[in-house]
């Protein structure tokens, strides 16, 4: 399984046995929460962060001079 999983990650399961009610009202309320939970937030951050740093160059960008 995926270790950050949003339904069967050990993460969610042991926040679900442990707080349940709590869990799920925090869930239910703020959506981003299970993100925080797994760790997909700190992923999705650090991708959005490497993602700005990507410049797209396409062939029309440049003209090829041949000799």
């Amino acid at each position: 399984a995926f270790d950050q999983c949003v339904a069967c990650s050990k993460f969610i399961l042991d926040c679900y046995n442990t707080e349940r009610d709590n869990f799920m009202l925090r869930v239910l309320n703020d959506p981003s929460f299970i993100h925080e939970v797994t760790g997909l937030k700190k992923e999705l951050d650090e991708y959005e962060k490497m993602e700005n740093g990507i410049v797209e160059i396409l062939d029309d960008d440049f003209e090829f001079i041949t000799s």
